[in-house]
Formats: structure tokens, sequence, C-alpha cells
């Protein structure tokens, strides 16, 4: 499954009907995360974590932090 940008989305599938996709917003150098959503049939199969590893790399070669105060980042190892 390929990982597209496209503005402060990481999406995999259409553009329009994603299925599965992560949206953040960018404030200086501080990157927040403001959702992050996958459908129901593929929710287990790791594809959050791709997504989040995406945004960290995209993070990292930018020099931005990622807000980790989201539950479902905090445990996330790489941030």
């Amino acid at each position: 499954m390929e990982i597209l940008k496209k503005y402060n989305r990481f999406y995999i599938g259409e553009e329009d009907s994603p299925i599965a996709f992560i949206d953040f917003e960018i404030n200086e150098n501080i990157i927040e995360i403001t959702s992050l959503n996958i459908v129901n049939h593929l929710k287990g199969e790791g594809i959050a974590e791709k997504l989040l590893v995406e945004l960290y790399n995209y993070a990292k070669e930018n020099d931005f932090i990622i807000n980790s105060q989201k539950v479902f980042v905090k445990g996330f190892n790489k941030i």
C-alpha cells in the first residue's frame, strides 16, 4: 500500500476517499496530529503504525517535533 501526501495529510487509497489517513497541523516547528482514521476492516493490520512512521520521517527530514500527547501516539516508540 502506497502512502501519499497532500497538504497536511498522509493517506492510503484515493485522495477523495482514502482507506486510511493521518491529518496534522504545523505551528512553527511543532506537528500536532489532528486525526487518524483507518477503515474498520483494516484495523489491526499495522496501517496506523505505517502512517505514523511516515509522519515521523517527514518530521525528522524537516526538523519538526511531533507533539505526542495523543493517546495513539504515546505508545509509538519512534517519537
